[in-house]
């Protein structure tokens, strides 16, 4: 399957708001990979497990778009932030996002 290209910080929530968590990843430059795995939290919040380095956070929308914070934001402003994985699907009846199925990440 081919990564899904996420358009927004709403695109990212909706498809989050439907699994337990889900992979994504982007490059920078030339040889930068980052990858994340990430959930909606039942606030709201975005919880982000970064694999380079082991660190988590648990960011708001305003600080997933902050350049300070994270490189999130710039990516999926850049179209470069993809989605690679889902690990679960928390509703099996309800498994669509904008016409893509999520299943196909499993």
């Amino acid at each position: 399957m081919e990564p899904l290209k996420i358009r927004s910080i709403d695109h990212l929530k909706s498809i989050l708001s439907l699994v337990s968590s889900a992979e994504f990843e982007f490059v920078l430059g030339d040889n930068f990979l980052s990858r994340k795995l990430m959930s909606l939290e039942d606030d709201g919040k975005f919880y982000v497990l970064n694999y380079i380095d082991d660190t988590e956070q648990v960011l708001t929308a305003e600080e997933l778009t902050d350049v300070n914070v994270t490189l999130i934001g710039t990516a999926i402003g850049s179209n470069i932030f993809y989605l690679v994985n889902v690990t679960e699907i928390n509703d099996e009846d309800i498994h669509l996002v904008e016409g893509v199925d999520l299943t196909d990440f499993l």
